[in-house]
């Protein structure tokens, strides 16, 4: 019985080799990695792009001058890892008081008076007003832990440094630099507070005119800019946090007045140097209109990332001006901004982004998978797709704004039961070969989405499969789920302010917004999103049937081993051993008494052995034993099939001693 195994071991051998030679017929020539030389994405990045509404997998590209003309230099540190250094600035000036510009007759509560053809003041200073603090504690001071350290700055005339002992340090413009040794930072907002306020420990004079340090008939918001960048210099991080605190936001000169004049001289270089220095690389504002202790004024609030490193890209932007770990427009101040806010603002709390222009302007992500046509080897197919594009932009709507869309490099993972597996026999998307470009249809509001349905050319999919391997993966991947980078730019953008021009004065508290809050530039507006492409496995069938094939072969040959597997049996008559059988499922073995051949024996599909007769004998079961009668002698004997082993015997599957 060993030439049967041997026979279909061989068969088996035989039909594998013929199945894949056979099996070339449906490879696909082409090697599967045809693009240049690109970063795979890593499995975090699958992983965070899987399931994800919108998500950030690049940073958008930067300027075509990384040095910012040789200001910029050094790798970007990260932000959420480490707490910043902060400096807060607070216009230490003669008309930091409620209601500067209200002239009233007598003692008011708010403005000044005439008194002798002199200006009077009517109320206090806003850093003697508990409501000053609370506003300073809440919104500046809001995102500060304890763990920073904190330079507290008063500024008129000249910028100074205060120190929690009452020391200070003056800025020297000449020089731009800090004569002698800076005051020790302190931590915390309450030290902040006792610095900047005039009953606190720093013993901040009430009145900017006794105080020894400044000239407080001038504000040099040009000057704080110059000071601060010599305060974070001086440090090996090079960047940190300025908070300014001002009333001194105009920027036209009218009626002819010289002091007028000399302050929208210096606001302009402000407005300038922050357009132009690379270094303030991030620039929030917040108008401060709504409370009645501004009496009808206007308090601006900046909010700025200094740093000469290079510049920081999308991923460290979004750590550091979004969400509960913020530094910079955080939710705590976002929320009390909100309460200085006008009623009719479209985001209320949240800050005017003057810089970057290029950064959280719009947010793009696509609806679902971006669904392809069945593709067939070698040919492209039709991809539709739905993808929203949201304002970020708080307080402006978007007009109108050409979006332009071009993959990166996508790479193949398998698409099965929503898991995700390496496929390494489809070819990747070479980068460029997804491209769309749409128009927006209608305007965007702040914060609102809008939907659009896009239709574009995928590429055609190879598969190479030399391999058994090969095929398996083929076969249980029905489409591939095509992951990559999808490159997003805005090109000709039209904003414009959501409250119009004529409704600044209530709203924001402001005629007329500096020039720095106009339009967007869009010559480096980049950003990448996932790009979650589902495209059919052209070869999914064929390397189905063939691994079904040889599943089928593979258990076809088991089931014939299973058949010819060996038992092997003695037979015995009346006690008497007639020597050893080899049984199987198929095929019968003869059984013999007395040198005559008197029946055949094979096991069942349980494997418990079957006994018949041949002509002129008969072979019964009774009971529990098998009867052989041989019906020429007219006689019946006993036949107990028996296995032996080391000695003993087993009858019917019960052990006896031998």
């Amino acid at each position: 019985m060993r030439r049967p195994l041997r026979f279909f071991a061989v068969c088996a051998v035989l039909a594998l080799a013929a199945l894949a030679a056979g099996c070339r017929q449906f490879e696909v020539t082409g090697a599967p990695d045809l693009c240049p030389a690109e970063k795979r994405l890593a499995s975090d990045e699958v992983r965070t792009c899987w399931g994800k509404r919108s998500t950030t997998l690049n940073t958008q590209r930067p300027p075509a001058d990384a040095t910012g003309g040789g200001r910029l230099h050094g790798t970007a540190l990260p932000i959420a890892s480490r707490r910043l250094r902060h400096a807060v600035a607070l216009d230490y000036s003669g008309s930091m008081y409620g209601g500067y510009d209200d002239e009233t007759s007598g003692v008011a509560p708010c403005g000044w008076h005439l008194e002798g053809g002199r200006h009077v003041r009517n109320g206090p200073y806003y850093w003697e007003t508990a409501e000053f603090a609370q506003f300073l504690d809440e919104g500046p001071l809001g995102a500060l832990t304890g763990a920073e350290p904190v330079h507290p700055v008063a500024f008129n005339r000249l910028v100074t440094v205060l120190g929690a002992d009452g020391s200070f340090n003056t800025f020297d413009e000449e020089s731009g630099r800090f004569p002698g040794a800076l005051p020790p930072p302190v931590q915390g907002r309450d030290a902040v507070l006792a610095a900047l306020t005039a009953t606190g420990s720093g013993r901040l004079p009430a009145n900017p005119a006794e105080a020894e340090f400044g000239d407080p008939r001038e504000t040099r918001l040009d000057a704080v800019l110059d000071a601060a960048s010599a305060l974070f210099e001086s440090f090996d991080e090079r960047d940190g946090i300025l908070w300014i605190v001002t009333d001194n936001i105009i920027e036209k000169a009218t009626g002819g007045d010289a002091e007028v004049a000399r302050d929208v001289r210096y606001n302009q270089e402000f407005y300038e140097t922050l357009r132009d220095d690379p270094r303030w690389q991030v620039i929030h504002a917040w108008p401060v209109h709504r409370a009645p202790w501004l009496c009808g004024s206007t308090l601006m609030v900046y909010g700025l990332y200094y740093s000469s490193r290079l510049r920081i890209d999308e991923p460290k932007y979004r750590e550091l001006c979004r969400g509960t770990e913020a530094q910079l427009a955080h939710e705590r101040q976002v929320a009390a901004f909100q309460r200085y806010a006008h009623t009719a603002s479209p985001s209320p709390g949240h800050p005017f982004k003057l810089k970057p222009h290029d950064i959280d302007v719009v947010e793009i992500s696509f609806v679902g998978q971006v669904r392809c046509n069945p593709v067939k080897v070698g040919m492209a197919g039709e991809c539709k797709a739905q993808i929203t594009v949201e304002n970020l932009l708080h307080h402006r709507r978007i007009e109108a704004a050409d979006i332009i869309l071009v993959n990166g490099r996508c790479d193949p993972w398998g698409l099965r039961l929503q898991r995700l597996w390496p496929v390494r026999i489809a070819s990747p998307f070479c980068p460029g070969s997804v491209t769309k470009t749409l128009a927006l249809p209608q305007p965007i509001l702040p914060g609102d989405p809008v939907k659009l349905a896009i239709s574009f050319a995928s590429p055609p999919v190879e598969t190479v499969r030399t391999t058994f391997a090969d095929h398996w993966e083929s076969a249980n991947f029905d489409r591939f789920l095509m992951l990559g980078r999808m490159d997003v730019g805005i090109r000709n953008l039209v904003t414009s302010m959501v409250i119009g021009e004529e409704a600044l004065q209530d709203v924001y508290g402001v005629q007329s917004l500096p020039s720095l809050f106009r339009n967007p530039s869009t010559d480096n507006l980049q950003t990448s999103i996932c790009l979650p492409l589902s495209v059919q496995n052209p070869s999914f069938f064929a390397s189905f049937l063939l691994v079904a094939a040889i599943a089928a072969l593979l258990l076809t040959t088991l089931l014939f081993l299973w058949l010819l597997k060996p038992s092997f049996r003695n037979i015995v008559i009346d006690g008497v051993d007639q020597g050893r059988l080899r049984l199987t499922r198929i095929g019968n073995r003869p059984l013999e008494y007395r040198k005559q051949h008197i029946g055949r024996a094979k096991l069942d599909l349980n494997g418990e052995p079957r006994l018949r007769g041949v002509a002129g004998h008969k072979i019964r079961k009774r009971g529990g034993q098998w009867i052989y009668e041989d019906q020429m002698e007219g006689s019946e004997r006993i036949i107990e099939v028996v296995r032996k082993n080391k000695g003993k015997v087993f009858r019917l599957g019960k052990e006896d001693a031998f």
